[in-house]
């Protein structure tokens, strides 16, 4: 059934909607935990592990983790489960992720790090977020292709005092 690396749409549904018993379903059928689908337009080549933290599933991320998906699985561009969830403000996956080896400083293509979509995106609470990826160990003096993460999280730190 899963001899071909594409997303089955209900498996797509279920991971985003966090229906862990149906993630749990495809998986025991044979859907590989890493599987990514670089020709779906709507997952864009994230690995499912992605595709949960982007929505903070955290029972789905537990599920897949379980299954023994790769934390630091790598999509078409570089980026790592912990970086989309970064972007998208998903601090109970952030958290998950981190507890189970995620790299904080995992550079994509662009070299830009989890804590770097985090100042850039600003989703969710951006200050709790930074705080604790730098906790971790999150580097701020990486310079990245596109932006230096030094001086946006100065930037941010200064307009968010300012407020």
């Amino acid at each position: 059934m899963f001899n071909k690396p594409k997303i089955p749409g209900g498996l797509q549904f279920a991971i985003e909607k966090g229906l862990s018993y149906d993630v749990q379903r495809y998986l025991d059928e044979g859907a590989s935990p890493d599987l990514c689908d670089k020709k779906n337009k709507q997952s864009q080549g994230k690995p499912l592990l992605a595709l949960a933290a982007i929505n903070d599933q955290i029972r789905v991320i537990e599920l897949l983790i379980k299954y023994n998906a790769k934390v630091d699985k790598k999509d078409s561009h570089g980026r790592t489960p912990l970086s989309w969830a970064a972007e998208h403000g998903a601090y109970q996956a952030v958290k998950l992720l981190i507890e189970h080896g995620a790299n904080v400083n995992a550079e994509d293509k662009e070299r830009t790090t989890p804590l770097a979509w985090v100042v850039y995106a600003g989703a969710g609470d951006t200050r709790r977020m930074q705080d604790y990826l730098i906790s971790k160990g999150a580097k701020i003096e990486i310079r990245h292709t596109l932006f230096d993460t030094f001086i946006l999280v100065t930037k941010f730190e200064s307009r968010d005092m300012g407020s």
